[in-house]
């Protein structure tokens, strides 16, 4: 009896942790200027602080098997490395926090490794059902929110360029992502006899109703991550009635698989269905990242730095096929991402961290006990599917965190004795060591969530504020500029504010009335951080602007040496070598122009504007 009761504590553990995890997925705030991933950061912050604690003094119970040994050894090395980098970015807000509107920091990742391992160390097969309602919940409740955001009554006004279906990720491929991760859990939980028949038509109906609703939001790696996920359930099934029925389905899939391939490459009869031309662009975000691992291999161009070297290591033939000013801060592909960015040792236990979920998700359905069978069928092929979408996609929290929870669940099923415990059993432990264990979580649980706090105090300021000096700056108020320099100088005071905050703060100075402490404010942003494209072209705009045409000429030097296929900065900067009479390096401008892009605008642009004068 009380054993029973033990387990049931501990099931209701990870049961709450699943449905914080939803919450993070669900939440965002739209009075802030990143509305969506700070939020979610935030609660991620708070989660992984109170479970940071049980899951270090674990140690013992990680090492009763092989299997989760190796696997938290894989994670520790991943985070070391990704440490690692860290230290050697240049830019040391990027290499904690993140890109803006990114948050794929140190700390974000770090905070996943935590949700992990708990959920590794709490699975078990009586508490993992849990898992796909929760899952089919939230995937019903997002994809209502979706129906009403494709049918214009969205509670919230969006400035969004993309299709209306954004969930609470802010962007349609993401929530197509979630909605067939969730769609997959729902199809699996209808298939699974444990559940009563309503249950069950429930699951099916809802993974049709979720399926729709991917279609309407036109995000191709939505189908292709459901259909992926629908695959690997359905050939369990069919296995089950007949071996044979399992090969052939599994070969008919594969081949629809390759077609799919190829459809979003646009060939073969799949391209009007699957085909999406910013499926084409990924291959120069993933080539531009390639060329950043080449050149910076052992630690990479800094922690979620790939948009500071983008446009350094770009194909010419991108910026020519879609523009000069176009780019990107991300690879789009989760696994070259890790590369580009946090070199081999970071990129590769990353695969490794992969391959041992693959394996122990295989060991977990061969080893599960045939009633619980379906659960784990389901929960792979949701790992799967998230698998599937982060080799086009990138990670993001409301998104992400399912994939890291359910590695970890997969994991901590990887055999059938697996009763993961985060804690000695009572009767081999004093009482003594008990309470000290009790403590010591509760002490550093406490301490973790009091910095937390004092974290997300300091980040919701700085939000507040840069979604407030946007809009006084926007506005025509009578008194805007007093407001805009009010509200533009608390940005500086702000702990740990994000550097592009602070530069579109420099930028509201300088065009309202204080210039030059806006350009001594721009220009702290670039020492901080000498890569800091859009800063360096601000400066370089404000002192044309100005007329400080020597200092232009700096930037746009240096510009060119960060964007050295950018027509567009070559131009002005020929201009500017016009304007001051240097007619010889105004010919080498027109001249580099000439090179790649003759037959663009730029170049016919070059021709007329960057011509001697005196000739």
């Amino acid at each position: 009896m009380g054993k029973t009761q033990v387990k049931s504590n501990k099931d209701s553990n990870l049961k709450l942790v699943l449905v914080f995890a939803a919450l993070i997925t669900l939440y965002f705030n739209s009075k802030i200027q990143d509305p969506f991933n700070s939020p979610k950061l935030w609660l991620l912050l708070i989660l992984a602080s109170i479970l940071i604690s049980p899951v270090l003094s674990s140690v013992k119970i990680i090492k009763s098997s092989v299997i989760t040994f190796r696997f938290t050894i894989t994670v520790g090395i991943f985070l070391a490395a990704l440490l690692l980098s860290a230290l050697f970015t240049q830019n040391d807000y990027l290499a904690l926090i993140g890109e803006t509107q990114r948050k794929l920091g140190f700390l974000t990742y770090f905070c996943l490794v935590v949700l992990m391992l708990y959920a590794m160390l709490r699975s078990n097969f009586q508490n993992i059902k849990f898992a796909l309602i929760v899952m089919s919940i939230l995937g019903l409740f997002f994809a209502i929110y979706g129906q009403f955001q494709n049918a214009g009554q969205d509670f919230v006004t969006w400035n969004n360029p993309y299709n209306s279906i954004i969930g609470s990720l802010g962007n349609p491929n993401y929530a197509a992502a979630l909605m067939a991760v969730m769609g997959v859990a729902s199809f699996g939980a209808s298939f699974s006899r444990s559940f009563n028949k309503t249950l069950r038509a429930f699951g099916f109906l809802n993974s049709l109703f979720i399926l729709f609703t991917i279609y309407l939001s036109n995000a191709r790696q939505g189908l292709v991550s459901y259909s992926v996920g629908i695959c690997i359930i359905l050939t369990y099934y069919l296995s089950s009635k007949r071996k044979i029925y399992g090969s052939i389905s599994l070969g008919l899939f594969l081949v629809l698989g390759a077609f799919a391939i190829l459809g979003m490459l646009q060939i073969g009869p799949f391209t009007n269905l699957l085909y999406k031309s910013s499926v084409t662009i990924r291959g120069y975000y993933w080539n531009a990242g390639i060329e950043m691992f080449k050149a910076h291999p052992f630690y990479g161009v800094g922690v979620d730095s790939y948009g500071d070297y983008f446009k350094q290591y770009r194909d010419v033939n991108y910026p020519l096929k879609y523009g000069f000013d176009i780019t990107t801060t991300n690879a789009h592909n989760v696994f070259i991402q890790f590369f580009a960015t946090g070199g081999f040792l970071v990129g590769i236990s990353y695969i490794i961290l992969i391959m041992l979920v693959l394996r122990a998700g295989l060991r977990a359905i061969k080893f599960s006990p045939i009633k619980e069978r379906p659960f784990c069928i389901a929960l792979f092929a949701c790992w799967v599917s998230f698998q599937s979408q982060s080799v086009v996609s990138i990670d993001n929290i409301g998104l992400t965190i399912w994939g890291w929870i359910l590695g970890g669940i997969l994991v901590g099923l990887h055999k059938p004795s697996t009763t993961m415990q985060l804690s000695v059993p009572t009767k081999l432990k004093s009482k003594k060591s008990i309470e000290t264990i009790q403590l010591f979580n509760i002490v550093l649980s406490t301490i973790l969530i009091l910095g937390s706090t004092v974290l997300i105090s300091n980040f919701y300021k700085g939000e507040k504020n840069a979604l407030n000096a946007r809009i006084v700056f926007d506005s025509e108020v009578s008194n805007k500029n007093a407001q805009v320099y009010k509200l533009a100088s608390e940005t500086f005071l702000i702990e740990l504010n994000d550097p592009t905050y602070k530069m579109a703060s420099a930028y509201y100075m300088a065009v309202s009335g204080f210039k030059d402490e806006g350009l001594q404010r721009l220009e702290r942003i670039i020492k901080e951080n000498p890569r800091n494209y859009d800063a360096l072209n601000l400066l370089a705009g404000l002192s044309e602007q100005f007329g400080l045409s020597n200092e232009a000429i700096q930037y746009r030097i240096t510009i060119s040496e960060l964007d050295p296929w950018n027509a567009k900065n070559y131009i002005r900067l020929g201009n500017l070598y016009k304007f001051q009479g240097n007619f010889e390096s105004m010919e080498e401008m027109k001249a580099k122009i000439l090179s790649f892009a003759e037959n663009t605008n730029e170049g016919a642009q070059a021709k007329l504007d960057l011509v001697n004068p005196t000739l």
